[in-house]
């Protein structure tokens, strides 16, 4: 009986010891290295929030108003399926190179392989802290307004 249960330890210890499960190594599998970028477009958006609190017969009120913007994209995973996910602007480098397809890299925290599930939208909020959008510098011309330019 002692020869089972001893053997029986062991195996789980085996078991718990092993390698990293499939899919944490498949996370970081998934985000690295260069991903052929689809689509894109920005949608800009007005977050509004507002909060208080009374009692009896006072209270205080307060509230902010941010606008968002929010860039959508499509883009090849290297499973070789392609998602649709948004990132923050303010989440987004570029890089010129003479390339013929642009392409992203994703700047990732190291404890995102950690996570169990591969949900891009998720990770794109929480795990990837850039993206680098590598393109001609033709796709992506000058458009600079400069603050006295407007005024008449």
């Amino acid at each position: 009986m002692k020869k089972i249960l001893g053997l029986a330890i062991m195996a789980l210890i085996a078991v718990g010891c092993g390698d990293r499960p499939y899919h944490e190594r498949s996370k970081k599998m998934v985000y690295s290295g260069k991903h052929e970028l689809r689509k894109m477009s920005t949608v800009s958006h007005e977050k509004n929030s507002l909060s208080g609190g009374f009692f009896l017969f006072m209270g205080s009120i307060s509230g902010e108003t941010k606008n968002e913007v929010k860039v959508y994209f499509a883009w090849k995973m290297n499973t070789g399926e392609y998602s649709v996910n948004n990132i923050d602007l303010t989440k987004i480098r570029f890089k010129f190179e003479n390339v013929e397809t642009p392409y992203v890299e994703f700047g990732q925290s190291a404890y995102s392989a950690r996570d169990w599930a591969i949900d891009t939208q998720h990770d794109m909020d929480y795990w990837i802290y850039y993206m680098t959008i590598t393109c001609r510098e033709d796709d992506w011309p000058k458009d600079i307004k400069l603050p006295m330019n407007g005024a008449s």
